[in-house]
C-alpha cells in the first residue's frame, strides 16, 4: 500500500529567500497498515553532525531521530500521515530525512514505525522527489 506524505517548501518572493520544494512519496513496508500509523513526526536534518562528522541514515541506525543531540535540525513537524507539511528550507545538498511514526495522533509513546532517507539536494525553485519506506520500527 502507497501512502503519500507530501513535505511542501514554497518558493519565496521579493526580497525573501529563494526556495526549493521538497516531495517525499512515503511507501509502507508490507508489515504496516496505514490505519496504525495516527501520526507521523518528520525531521530534516543537515548531513553532518554539531562537531562537523558525516550524519545519515546509516548513523542514525533505525534509532528515533528525537533521541539524537548532537544533530543540526533544518526542519522538524508532527502530523497526519496522509497530509504533514513542513516549513520551507534553505538550499542545500546533503539532506535527512526521517521519520517516526506513532499509533496515536499526540506523537507520544512508543513508536511503530521509522523511515530514513539521505543524501537529499534541496534547489531554488526546483521540487525534488524523495521516497521513503517507513517499517515497522526497531
Amino acid at each position: 500500500m502507497r501512502r503519500a506524505l507530501l513535505l511542501l517548501m514554497l518558493a519565496a518572493c521579493g526580497d525573501e529567500p529563494r526556495l526549493g520544494r521538497l516531495a517525499a512519496e512515503v511507501r509502507l513496508d508490507p508489515r504496516l497498515a496505514a490505519s496504525d500509523i495516527k501520526s507521523v513526526d518528520i525531521y530534516v536534518f543537515a548531513g553532518q553532525t554539531t562537531s562537523g562528522g558525516r550524519f545519515d541514515c546509516a548513523t542514525l541506525g533505525g534509532a528515533s531521530p528525537a533521541t539524537r543531540t548532537d544533530v543540526i535540525h533544518r526542519a522538524h513537524a508532527l502530523g497526519p500521515l496522509a497530509d504533514t507539511h513542513l516549513a520551507g528550507l534553505n538550499p542545500e545538498s546533503g539532506l535527512v530525512l526521517a521519520v517516526d511514526g506513532y499509533p496515536n495522533t499526540a506523537g507520544t509513546g512508543t513508536r511503530n514505525a521509522f523511515g530514513c532517507t539521505d543524501g537529499i539536494a534541496i534547489m531554488v525553485d526546483k521540487s525534488t522527489p524523495v521516497t521513503l519506506v517507513l517499517a515497522p520500527a526497531m
